[in-house]
């Protein structure tokens, strides 16, 4: 299984310095296609795809997000020749934390867009709660009772149009959702591209990173909309206070799904962090 980790990636631009972005859980990669166009203008874009969509790729029978990690780790050595300015959104930016702890050598910097993790008590419980129990939690409830099978692309549209969560992504970055949610089944309908269970198991084993964002060896920059249940105003002041010397950037009129409910203000923000931290570096020479 190792050899097919770096298989499933695209390479948005291959220019100047290299930048990976990692995605968030439930959502394949071409859904940001709106913010990772504005970096390729700039940076040599890659983006691993989560295994979970990765054709004929069997669901691990115990969940633990290090796996990503591991896989982001083979991806870079095989593909990447230079340390990578390590990009991640939720579940990516969590990942994309325990790569950089495990190999710091790969990254120049990293861009922590929302990373996704439950509070301490929470953690430990979905660590010890079978199944069965924690599907009853949201989002982990809602991601299982949501179709898994579409007659077309419109109705899943129609549907995300209707649903609270999704309510700051205009029109055009909702059909991109769309658009890279499905793909065609044999039976010329549509499933899903990142399977309904394996997101929701992925929910139900999302780790506290509290002792373990003080373990980054390498520059920081965090970014946040509003604080929501993916990530607390709690979970913001810890990281602050773990890690001081990080930078730390904001726009409350957005929410987790920040890069595609404004891609513009999230390239924007993500590009002053880069700069910032550059400086910062500079500085500390």
């Amino acid at each position: 299984m190792m050899m097919e980790h770096g298989r499933h990636f695209q390479h948005w631009s291959r220019k100047g310095e290299p930048l990976h972005f990692y995605g968030a859980n439930g959502f394949p990669v071409g859904c940001y296609q709106g913010v990772l166009e504005q970096l390729a203008e700039q940076f040599a874009v890659s983006s691993l795809f989560n295994r979970a969509t990765w054709p004929a790729t069997r669901m691990p029978k115990s969940f633990d997000w290090q796996i990503y990690a591991d896989d982001l780790i083979h991806f870079l050595e095989h593909h990447i020749t230079k340390p990578v300015i390590g990009v991640g959104h939720s579940l990516g930016a969590t990942a994309t934390i325990y790569a950089a702890i495990k190999r710091p050598d790969l990254f120049s910097r990293l861009v922590l867009i929302e990373p996704a993790m439950a509070s301490p008590w929470l953690a430990r419980i979905l660590r010890v709660a079978p199944f069965k129990l924690k599907r009853r939690i949201q989002p982990i409830k809602y991601t299982v009772a949501k179709p898994e099978h579409w007659q077309s692309k419109q109705t899943f549209y129609d549907d995300c149009r209707s649903r609270r969560v999704f309510k700051r992504i205009d029109d055009h970055n909702l059909q991109l959702l769309a658009q890279h949610s499905l793909i065609e089944d044999e039976e010329n309908a549509y499933r899903l591209t990142f399977p309904k269970l394996w997101e929701a198991r992925n929910y139900a084993s999302a780790p506290n990173l509290y002792k373990t964002l003080g373990q980054l060896q390498v520059p920081v920059s965090a970014i946040r909309g509003k604080p929501s249940l993916y990530f607390s105003q709690k979970s913001w002041q810890v990281w602050q206070r773990v890690s001081p010397h990080s930078i730390f950037l904001e726009n409350l009129n957005y929410g987790h799904l920040i890069p595609l409910e404004s891609p513009n203000e999230c390239a924007r923000l993500m590009l002053s962090g880069i700069e910032q931290s550059r400086e910062q570096v500079r500085l500390s020479e």
